[in-house]
């Protein structure tokens, strides 16, 4: 009996220990879930915040960079377009900042989603190192880019970000260095993965600060930021884009030396990407060709390239009177051409003009690059072309003279067609926008087309502005009062339907940089958006390829 009654004891202490669990399993199960919601209530009030700052920040922005562009195009003194240039590049010093903080707030809450389309690996590098070559030429540093003859450059992925992460490292060794050269080299032999290094002659970073650079809002010690100015965040940001591409990045640097940056990104091959129209392997064959540069790296790799498509290639780093005879084409970097004394000048231009004589191509400074041209002209040189070295310019110098012509001919008259079919074809386009300065910016950003512009200053009046006229397209704000732009949108679409009138295009004019709302102006039926600030050619290339 004392058994049954102590088995019965243990059963029911059992009993109310499993009750016990139980009580505490759903308690923590509900802590949990308030916990998750709390979280997600933060996450989406996080976002509805930049959303919300996105829009107050890059709304006067939009007005303020436009302004500066259209003021940067009427005729200014020399002493204003010196005023204009500061305050366009403070425009987009400060929006790169807003760009930084907000990029680096989506990939913390996960809202960065990374496209996978095909592209031009090339393009992207040429068109990275373009975009900065005026301000490393103004610091005395040459900007270079060089990849290697097999790479295989149609790949897969989001060309816009990977375009981001060579910026952020071209702008941060410019930054750094003022003297010498930065050299982005690319690799792209693997099927699938790609090498990218940035490489400058700047003032290097201790061994120690080494990897805390990488850190939100961080650089080599305090001072640098008071000297050279930066959040800390596009290494940051950079490195979280690279690990999205299931990559790494890594910096070696030594004081007083420079430093390297390189990263690998998975980056498939793809070759429906679109690629460039390159001659035949051996069309130089039997071409002999000199390059005058200062810098080995330029030489090597214009010798490199023009060597891949069957030339003899002599390089020199300074001047040395050619034997006409020995060569078809001399190019020559400004730096060498300039530093000629009078009787060295007067060869090249004997040679230039000798129907024996070489074809004489100048590679020319990006900041006095239109002084220059005039210099290059008195001398009768065969050509020039604005460093960095872009391959198709460089590959385009040996096209014949009748085919340059050719080119010419056809690209005029596809002007003259189109300046034709502009001129008699008016496109009726309804401006919704509530802030007046961007009215006027988009207003005199299309003064000189042949678009006839409405406006409305919020959604509800353009609702029954559509009501009442025809639109070949739309431009639509999203953040208004009265009636916000997806509201409007939606009200159009349905207005469409039920009256059976065509489908008018409307593009999004949002700040909101955040893919979330972004696929709202999508799923409230816009066609595409356009990101503020908004840039004149922008604007106007996405009219013509919409407006119906």
């Amino acid at each position: 009996m004392a058994l049954v009654r102590a088995k019965d004891i243990r059963e029911k202490e059992l009993s109310e220990r499993n009750r016990e669990i139980e009580l505490q399993v759903k308690q923590q199960t509900k802590q949990l879930a308030l916990a998750r919601d709390k979280a997600v209530d933060g996450s989406r009030m996080k976002s509805d915040f930049l959303a919300s700052m996105s829009h107050e920040i890059r709304t006067p922005l939009t007005a303020i960079i436009g302004m500066a562009e259209l003021l940067a195009e009427t005729k200014l003194s020399s002493d204003q377009d010196k005023y204009v240039k500061v305050f366009r590049r403070a425009g987009d010093t400060l929006l790169s900042l807003v760009n930084d903080i907000l990029d680096l707030s989506k990939i913390e809450a996960e809202q960065l989603v990374l496209e996978h389309m095909p592209f031009n690996l090339l393009d992207v590098i040429e068109e990275s190192v373009e975009i900065y070559a005026v301000k490393a030429a103004e610091n005395h540093v040459e900007l270079i880019s060089d990849f290697e003859p097999k790479s295989n450059m149609l790949r897969s992925g989001d060309s816009a970000r990977l375009r981001q992460i060579i910026l952020n490292l071209i702008s941060n060794a410019i930054k750094f260095t003022s003297e010498g050269h930065i050299l982005v080299i690319v690799r792209a032999t693997d099927a699938e993965e790609v090498q990218i290094s940035v490489t400058d002659t700047g003032i290097g970073i201790p061994e120690d600060k080494q990897q805390a650079i990488f850190a939100s809002f961080t650089q080599a010690d305090s001072s640098t930021t008071r000297k050279f100015g930066g959040t800390g965040l596009g290494l940051t940001i950079s490195k979280r884009l690279v690990e999205m591409m299931n990559g790494s990045i890594r910096v070696e640097s030594e004081e007083g030396v420079g430093s390297t940056f390189s990263f690998t990104v998975k980056l498939p091959v793809n070759e429906s990407a679109t690629r460039d129209n390159l001659p035949m392997p051996g069309f130089l064959k039997d071409k002999n060709i000199l390059v005058l540069d200062s810098n080995q790296h330029n030489r090597t790799k214009i010798c490199n390239l023009l060597s891949s498509f069957g030339a003899e290639c002599v390089e020199s780093e300074e001047f040395n009177m050619w034997d006409e005879s020995r060569y078809q084409y001399v190019f020559m970097d400004h730096k060498i051409l300039f530093a000629c004394d009078d009787g060295e000048t007067e060869q090249i231009r004997q040679s230039s003009q000798s129907d024996s004589g070489p074809v004489i191509i100048a590679m020319l400074d990006p900041v006095t690059f239109h002084q220059q041209i005039q210099r290059i002209n008195e001398l009768g040189l065969g050509g020039y072309f604005s460093k960095p070295i872009k391959q198709s310019e460089l590959l385009h110098v040996f096209s014949s003279k009748d085919q340059q012509k050719e080119e010419s001919q056809l690209a005029k008259e596809q002007i003259d067609a189109e300046t034709d079919e502009t001129s008699v074809e008016e496109k009726h386009i309804l401006l919704v926008e509530d802030n007046e300065d961007n009215r006027l910016l988009v207003r005199t950003y299309l003064k000189k087309s042949p678009y006839i512009i409405d406006e409305a200053e919020n959604g509800k009046i353009a609702v029954d502005m559509y009501r009442n006229n025809s639109y070949n397209l739309i431009l639509m704000d999203v953040q208004m009062p009265v009636m916000d732009g997806h509201e409007a949108t939606r009200v159009i679409r349905v207005l469409e339907v039920e009256n059976g009138r065509p489908t008018t295009p409307i593009i999004a004019l949002t700040a909101h940089a955040i893919k979330e709302e972004i696929d709202k102006c999508l799923a409230a039926g816009c066609d595409t958006h356009v990101g503020k600030p908004i840039k004149k050619a922008t604007l106007i290339g996405i009219i013509e390829d919409y407006a119906t």
